[in-house]
């Protein structure tokens, strides 16, 4: 199994372009997620690629619209499911024969933490002890229409159950090992002769006639270290959890059939476990319920390009991803305390400054969306965050669009919508050469700048965003950006009240 971290993670997760001799340190920045642009290019310099040229012209991460139907591919792409989805799959078995049709759905390419709920054109389908329906339309007195099975997706699972009676002279071997699968027998329908059965059909499985089945499941299990008894080393230890932090550290280090991005001794497990911490925090939401702070839930496929999953990541858990010393690690924005402070004492060279955001980024209205459950967890358009104060004051309005592939919860899209403005109306920028005091600071971390005279007007709190060694100084070359620790603040009165119009989904639907 291949380790990409060389590769793949260096030129196209983090885009920190390669330079001869020069050890580079990097912050993972999202410009369309917290105004980080102008930072971006201020961190990568002359060596930076060309974003352009990393993206793939390919379908959205977790696009439900692509996700939630039953396909039928020589070599469907394989899924791994973070937190909780609901998805349908691609079919590896297939038989019709009257008055039975047989579907056998792959659902994800590894063990899942277990079945929630099974949804069939729009029903939800309650599954009794013996494995058929007992909800309508599905179940009729004594007439049963769905019969279904599930397999968690261990390496030792056998055949499928249903198959194994109805085909007996399917073979043992035909196991599907380490994927996740449900079987469906559904009954054709019921009645004498044949305009009797069809209406009966149409009545059960809808005018179309046609099976469209979907899966609501906890996904993967993941090593959760802060827990008792889990080991990085036994898979058997790990437990499911749709924890932000958690879930991109399962991505990062996830195998597929012939790469893994990031084998598990690259990633700083002590940082990326604080992130945890941070991630399980609770909020608290206007009408006095709590919810965890940030999750993931979907679907990640092996054809997704790895830039689009680790921003859509990045964008459910709030945050960045930082490559530092060999080491990746996330960080979760949050009030965070200075950890020293850079003085007069300590430059080297010159230094850049900007003092406001480009025009062009100084957003005053956000338009989200996010996966609801209230429509089949479709991603819906989310509450729109719109500042009239700060509209007045850029003389116009200035949108923007923040997609929360992985955000279930119109409530966590709208503190996470209101931290991107407030991030994208400070745009100050710091770029300078430091003496090897500076030996200990870490990309991601938050210091304070405190310099005399003319330079006073940099002065603040900044988040260190690059560090790289500068052989003509002997020091470092350090790129800050505005740190502002109120951004993330969010009143719960200030949350808007959020449900689907009918009318919309009825619109949408015709």
């Amino acid at each position: 199994m291949p380790d990409l971290g060389a590769s793949l993670a260096f030129s196209l997760i983090f885009a920190t372009g390669i330079t001869s001799g020069v050890a580079v340190t990097g912050l993972v920045t999202a410009g369309t997620l917290l105004g980080y642009a102008a930072p971006l290019a201020l961190a990568l310099g002359s060596q930076a690629y060309s974003l352009s040229k990393l993206k793939k012209n390919i379908a959205l991460t977790n696009d439900p619209g692509g996700l939630q139907q039953i396909l039928k591919q020589a070599i469907p792409s394989q899924r791994l499911i973070l937190g909780r989805a609901t998805t349908g799959g691609a079919l590896f078995f297939y038989r019709a024969k009257k008055p039975y049709i047989w579907y056998g759905i792959l659902l994800a390419a590894h063990e899942i933490d277990g079945f929630e709920n099974l949804f069939i054109n729009g029903h939800t389908v309650f599954i009794g002890d013996d494995g058929f329906a007992t909800s309508v339309p599905f179940r009729d007195g004594d007439r049963k229409y769905i019969e279904v099975s599930f397999r968690n997706g261990t390496l030792d699972q056998q055949i499928d159950p249903i198959i194994a009676r109805d085909f007996p002279d399917m073979p043992e071997t035909f196991r599907q090992r380490g994927h996740a699968t449900i079987v469906i027998k559904a009954h054709y329908g019921f009645g004498d002769g044949f305009e009797k059965q069809y209406e009966d059909h149409k009545r059960v499985y809808g005018d179309q006639g046609s099976l469209q089945p979907m899966v609501r499941m906890r996904g993967a299990k993941l090593p959760d270290l802060r827990k008792a008894g889990v080991s990085l080393s036994d898979q058997g230890t790990w437990v499911w959890s749709d924890n932000a932090a958690l879930c991109l550290g399962r991505y990062l280090t996830h195998k597929w059939p012939d790469t893994q991005i990031l084998s598990p001794d690259r990633l700083n497990w002590d940082l990326l476990l604080r992130a945890a911490d941070e991630c399980d925090r609770w909020e608290a939401s206007k009408d006095g319920s709590t919810f965890r702070r940030h999750t993931v839930n979907g679907v990640v496929q092996s054809t997704d390009d790895p830039w689009d999953v680790i921003e859509n990541l990045k964008i459910a858990m709030g945050g960045h991803v930082v490559l530092e010393r060999g080491k990746v690690y996330p960080i979760v924005r949050g009030r965070r305390e200075p950890k020293a402070t850079l003085h007069q004492e300590m430059l080297v060279g010159g230094i850049e400054y900007t003092s406001e955001p480009r025009q062009r980024e100084q957003v005053n209205i956000v338009k989200p969306t996010f996966i609801s459950a209230d429509r089949e967890y479709q991603e819906v358009a989310g509450p729109v965050l719109r500042r009239d104060d700060l509209i007045a004051q850029d003389n116009k309005p200035r949108e923007t669009s923040l997609r929360g592939a992985f955000v279930e919860d119109h409530r966590r899209i709208q503190r996470l919508a209101s931290a991107q403005l407030n991030w994208a109306r400070d745009g100050r920028t710091l770029s300078c050469g430091a003496t090897l005091e500076a030996l200990s600071w870490g990309v991601g971390n938050v210091y304070r700048i405190h310099l005399l005279g003319p330079l006073a007007r940099v002065n603040g709190l900044y988040e260190l965003v690059s560090k790289a060694w500068d052989d003509r100084m002997s020091g470092y070359r350090l790129s800050f950006v505005g740190y502002v620790p109120t951004a993330t603040d969010f009143d719960p009165d200030d949350e808007q009240d959020f449900i689907i119009d009918e009318d919309v989904l009825t619109a949408q639907a015709a």
